[in-house]
């Protein structure tokens, strides 16, 4: 772990990270999305959704006076620094497998090269929140991760796990193309690639059982739902752009290393869907049939006047287990009978309480984010 204070004098260039250049993009190391000017294009493209989607709140768990708080995974550092700023008494530490910081900071703000798949050498008890954002396909292993926070976030700290769902949009988007074109070969082939590359793309790890098998207790799942709509200041608007942007950036490196494609071919796939999505949003009946979704996981390290304690399991408990069920057959019917009323942020709503499993109530609710 090399740290970047921010008084620091020392400067990192880039030879001292295992920076490479592939088919015009640069990467660092076998991580299989770029770190280059576009790529930070979209980054803060991506960071304007999220503050849209949450009507500009940084974070939806409950914070008093934090002291210390650990954004994984913090590319340029947007989030960090607006936490720092918002926290001026609170240490905000943003760490990265890439030196691509952002040099004008708050005072209280850390830099950190990191990789949090290797072990963390972190104080045990230490954050209050530990916060890791739009990060599928870049861990071998979430359960070490998982873990590994609990270790190092202080009793009744949060962990708060955020990543984007275009499933079902991309589903219906293949369906605007022939079966044995370009566009359903490439989005085949992403999923297998990164499979390949051993970190699956998707949200699979945004699972309530992992965090509960983890120790963590309040855990909870919210979805809050994106239309494709091309108005100004949209959400809508801002993650369309961040596509077409980022579609290359999320396909060259996986189809060309893993799937044996040339450059051209994954630019000419990428462009065809940015036309698609295009004209899908400048079309509103065809946009309605086009969500994504911002999945938000977030639990509690118990405290030790909780009340009960429990071991992880190997399987949900029965309980967890409905209602998460319940919750996706609802968002799945939601979007079912999309109309032109659905606004930016509704969304569903899972909780697990942390009395015990057995006072779970078999309740489900949808709110407005």
């Amino acid at each position: 772990m090399l740290i970047l204070h921010r008084n620091s004098t020392r400067s990192i260039n880039e030879l001292d990270l295992n920076y490479v250049m592939e088919n015009g993009r640069r990467y660092c190391g076998s991580y299989y999305m770029p770190n280059d000017d576009d790529e930070q294009v979209r980054l803060q493209l991506m960071n304007q959704v999220y503050l849209k989607t949450f009507d500009g709140e940084l974070t939806s768990v409950p914070l008093e006076a934090p002291t210390h708080i650990l954004d994984i995974g913090t590319a340029v550092g947007e989030w960090a620094i607006d936490m720092a700023e918002l926290y001026p008494d609170c240490e905000v530490t943003g760490t990265d497998i890439s030196n691509i910081f952002e040099r004008r900071v708050p005072q209280n703000i850390f830099w950190e090269i990191d990789d949090a798949e290797l072990e963390w050498e972190r104080p045990p008890n230490h954050y209050d929140l530990v916060h890791i954002r739009d990060l599928q396909g870049s861990f071998s292993d979430w359960h070490h991760i998982y873990k590994s926070a609990f270790h190092c976030i202080k009793p009744g700290g949060w962990i708060e796990v955020l990543d984007f769902d275009d499933h079902r949009g991309m589903s219906n988007l293949r369906s605007f193309f022939e079966p044995e074109s370009l566009v359903h070969k490439a989005l085949r082939d992403v999923r297998e690639a990164a499979m390949m590359h051993g970190r699956q793309r998707g949200v699979a790890h945004l699972e309530p059982r992992f965090l509960v098998n983890a120790g963590y207790v309040d855990v909870q799942l919210t979805e809050h739902a994106i239309p494709l709509r091309t108005e100004d200041g949209s959400t809508g608007k801002f993650w369309l752009l961040a596509m077409l942007n980022g579609c290359e950036s999320i396909c060259l490196r996986l189809l060309t290393k893993y799937k044996g494609w040339e450059p051209e071919q994954v630019r000419l796939a990428c462009e065809q869907i940015g036309e698609e999505l295009m004209a899908m949003a400048l079309n509103s009946q065809r946009a309605k049939g086009f969500v994504a979704k911002v999945r938000v996981l977030k639990g509690r390290k118990p405290s030790p006047y909780n009340r009960w304690s429990r071991l992880p399991s190997r399987e949900p408990i029965p309980v967890i287990q409905e209602k998460y069920i319940d919750m996706l057959d609802d968002t799945d019917a939601e979007e079912s009978n999309l109309t032109d009323g659905f606004t930016d942020g509704e969304s569903g709503f899972c909780s697990f309480p942390s009395r015990g499993p057995t006072s779970v109530a078999n309740s489900k609710s949808l709110r407005s984010g």
